[in-house]
């Protein structure tokens, strides 16, 4: 068998196993996601949604960052103090002059219904705990945390005051309560009345106080949820129960 006879058969056999790979090539699974279907499937799998969520709620456009130091130099006069750093998406913050391509602004809102829609996916998946009604109960509370508290920085930064005007007609934010999933014309959500948003705050933070317990490591307890209630009915005016809820 002569050489031009060898790289013939050669070449036939790299065209049959080509032939007979492509299709597995071309369906590997995702090495860098697993769909919600798998990630929401166990109660361990919950658990590690839910600290998805917190690290969410911790990252640099939330209360690692922009939750704080964002608000703070807008609430500022400007005389006061003034940001001198290089990026000018917190200069414009500033300067109380923010443009719609602020990507800091943007992150903040992004950033802010990430939680809200990792909650979302963890309460509609609680389903998975069966008959285990307590583990049930506080992955919902810690979703309902997570919702609340990010629902809270969004209102409070997007909307009027609570007591500037009519709260049920002033604008709010979206009031998103079910799972994301996919991008389409049903996340084209209207903006919520400041009250209405105030209002599923307190609820959820209030099932979240019911649901956690007084330990809980790292995360949000039941005490947590009481200061976070304390500190939204300070700002709506309802002295006494946030009183009662610091006291507790």
């Amino acid at each position: 068998m002569n050489m031009k006879t060898l790289n013939k058969i050669f070449m036939a056999l790299l065209i049959g196993v080509m032939a007979t790979g492509c299709d597995d090539l071309l369906e590997l699974e995702p090495q860098a996601s697993i769909s919600d279907v798998v990630a929401l499937s166990s109660p361990a799998n919950i658990q590690t949604a839910i600290v998805g969520g917190y690290a969410a709620l911790t990252g640099a456009d939330t209360w690692a960052g922009s939750y704080v130091y964002l608000t703070d130099i807008y609430a500022v006069p400007v005389n006061e103090v003034y940001f001198n750093g290089t990026f000018i998406q917190p200069r414009e913050v500033n300067d109380k002059a923010i443009l719609t391509t602020n990507s800091f602004i943007t992150g903040y809102w992004s950033s802010s219904y990430n939680v809200i829609n990792r909650a979302n996916n963890v309460l509609d998946a609680l389903g998975v705990f069966g008959n285990d009604a307590s583990g049930a109960a506080k992955a919902g509370a810690e979703a309902k945390f997570l919702r609340a508290a990010a629902y809270f920085n969004l209102v409070t930064v997007f909307g009027k005051a609570y007591n500037d005007g009519n709260p049920s007609s002033n604008p709010g934010v979206p009031l998103i309560l079910t799972p994301t999933r996919v991008v389409d014309e049903s996340l084209q959500v209207q903006r919520s009345s400041v009250a209405a948003v105030y209002a599923q705050i307190i609820a959820d933070l209030q099932d979240a106080k019911a649901g956690l317990p007084a330990n809980n490591g790292f995360f949000a307890n039941t005490y947590v949820a009481s200061a976070m209630l304390a500190r939204v009915h300070l700002v709506m005016g309802n002295y006494a129960a946030a009183g009662a809820e610091a006291d507790r």
